[in-house]
């Protein structure tokens, strides 16, 4: 279902509180136990007005020598109420604010309509028992939204019973590596009207420094979807293009990707997620 923005204030809303001596303050999320998910954490108590898409970003959930491969929901609804509203973000391995490091590492933009008066909130879970993980949230208000929104979400490839958080695909070394089906000989459910993608490292072996990027596929053919990453230390980062794919992804479809890294093969674990 598509919304079409009201005429009404402009705006962004966000969760963060005061400033530190470096950064702004975001909420903290617990991840539970056995990769289950920990107990929500509120970040608007009430939106201002009705949220015409929203920026989620992810920071702190990286320890060294760790692997804290995770899955953020984000929820809307009164406490204990929370029905979840986008599914199994990747929200693990992102480094923490320092002055070498962006805020919120790892994140999208989801196009999602949010009515005004709505309570959102995170939880996650980690391969890692009681991990923690920051989460900034950013809300577009009001009517100047130049893309399309809609009111769904499905994630597509995650995994959130193993140690991995959503499908592997291993990178070529200067050069795109095989396709990969996303998740294994499994097609969308429904048709889409957009679709986001998010990439993760997939262990925390220390890869070295060296760029690398991921792009979608539909019969092994790229499609104008990709993610750019960079691996530093045991840190994997996954920068942007943040914003979804607005283009029609029919019902039965098969979803691909492959991934480069500059220097040295690593795999990857990415995420599709389908907007309808």
């Amino acid at each position: 279902m598509l919304f079409t923005p009201h005429s009404q204030g402009v705006g962004i809303g966000d969760n963060l509180g005061a400033a530190s001596t470096t950064v702004p303050s975001a909420d903290q999320m617990t991840a539970g136990t056995t990769f289950a998910k920990g107990a929500y954490v509120e970040l608007e108590a009430s939106t201002d007005q009705d949220v015409y898409g929203f920026y989620v970003g992810f920071s702190g959930s990286h320890t060294s020598g760790t692997d804290t491969s995770g899955l953020c929901d984000i929820a809307i609804g009164a406490s204990s109420s929370e029905v979840v509203l986008v599914p199994n973000l990747l929200a693990g391995m992102a480094p923490t604010w320092t002055s070498s490091n962006n805020m919120f590492a790892r994140g999208i933009h989801i196009p999602l309509f949010i009515p005004r008066g709505t309570r959102v909130s995170a939880r996650w879970s980690c391969v890692t028992d009681s991990q923690t993980c920051d989460v900034g949230i950013f809300f577009n208000y009001g009517s100047n939204c130049p893309i399309p929104i809609y009111s769904g979400c499905d994630d597509i490839g995650t995994i959130t019973s193993s140690d991995a958080s959503a499908t592997p695909v291993l990178s070529g070394t200067a050069t795109m590596g095989s396709w990969i089906e996303i998740p294994s000989a499994t097609t969308t459910s429904r048709e889409y009207g957009a679709i986001g993608m998010m990439l993760m490292g997939e262990d925390d072996n220390n890869h070295g420094t060296q760029g690398g990027k991921a792009e979608a596929g539909i019969g092994s053919a790229a499609i104008d979807l990709r993610q750019t990453s960079r691996s530093s230390s045991n840190e994997s980062v996954g920068f942007g293009p943040h914003h979804a794919l607005f283009r029609k992804i029919p019902s039965g479809t098969q979803l691909q990707a492959r991934a480069e890294y500059s220097s040295t093969a690593r795999d990857n674990q990415v995420a599709f997620y389908g907007y309808y």
